[in-house]
């Protein structure tokens, strides 16, 4: 009886559009994405108003979403969590069912990428602590890490005060952490960034427009790269202030009352990546966004 009283919860709406033979562009459908008892389901509707219904009109004749496509047998040397995932200071992160049939292959691969980082911690990386598995059938459905808010994008944009310095030397430490092990990041953006008390990032394999370099392959020279165009992008910031204020100072910690205990500790700028690759691997995978990360990851969540 619970089944049936649950509302389906709509995840995402995406619009497919076609060419025409005259090169104009035509509305197909919209797809959208339900969660209804731990499962994932889709719809299409031809209308492009389709997703201002009343939901349970766009529910009727939904599509269960197979959980082989975003769920996967964990491999037995990946951790489990044993922390209660429902606690506040905890960010579940998993697969919204709209990654195609990959979603549960991107799951396993970040899985296994953040059990090294946690034999390896570092204090610019976010703190992961192990994968969550289903209570029906014991297959791993998501990831458990800190649970963080704000990014470096968000931070800038609400004008609080940002030590350029301090973010900078976070985020160089956690990459040159990363690269020891062997792991490039792919993409070093401000929305992969943020400051104490917040941690996360949304990252994307290829990386997002205009902050890396394109590069077909994964070399940590992309890292630096994108590194360099959060310098350039906190330094552009920091002129569009007036001369007395302190935020985005470039340069030093804060020399007034206002400023935050987060400017001023350069333990409290963290970087986390949340999906990563091998160096020297091909830098074509898809998005690891179930949510930001996005995620962010997803990306996540704030």
């Amino acid at each position: 009886m619970e089944d049936t009283l649950e509302v389906p919860r709509l995840i995402s709406t995406q619009e497919a559009w076609l060419d025409t033979e005259d090169g104009k562009l035509e509305f197909a459908f919209v797809k959208i994405i339900w969660q209804k008892d731990g499962n994932f389901y889709f719809t299409k509707h031809s209308s492009p108003s389709a997703q201002d219904c009343p939901v349970d009109d766009l529910f009727v004749g939904a599509t269960l979403i197979p959980r082989e496509y975003y769920t996967t047998d964990p491999l037995p040397q990946l951790t489990r969590a044993t922390r209660p995932p429902d606690a506040p200071e905890f960010y579940v992160k998993k697969p919204h069912g709209n990654g195609g049939n990959t979603a549960a292959q991107n799951l396993a691969h970040e899985a296994q990428i953040c059990n090294v980082l946690m034999k390896h911690p570092h204090p610019n990386i976010c703190n992961y602590y192990g994968y969550i598995a289903s209570h029906t059938d014991g297959r791993m459905e998501a990831l458990l890490f800190d649970r963080h808010g704000s990014d470096l994008r968000k931070t800038v944009r609400d004008k609080l005060e940002v030590n350029v310095d301090v973010v900078v030397a976070g985020i160089s430490a956690g990459i040159q952490h990363l690269h020891s092990l062997g792991y490039v990041h792919n993409d070093i953006n401000p929305s992969n960034v943020v400051l104490r008390p917040s941690i996360g990032t949304s990252g994307k394999k290829m990386g997002t427009t205009g902050w890396t370099n394109n590069a077909p392959v994964s070399k940590p020279e992309n890292d630096w790269y994108g590194l360099e165009k959060v310098k350039q992008w906190l330094a552009e910031k920091a002129k569009q202030t007036d001369g007395t204020s302190y935020k985005y100072r470039p340069h030093g910690d804060c020399g007034d009352s206002t400023c935050s205990t987060s400017s001023k500790n350069p333990n409290n700028t963290y970087y986390w990546p949340k999906t990563v690759q091998k160096a020297g691997g091909n830098n074509n995978g898809g998005s690891n966004n179930s949510g930001g990360t996005s995620g962010g990851t997803a990306a996540q969540g704030k």
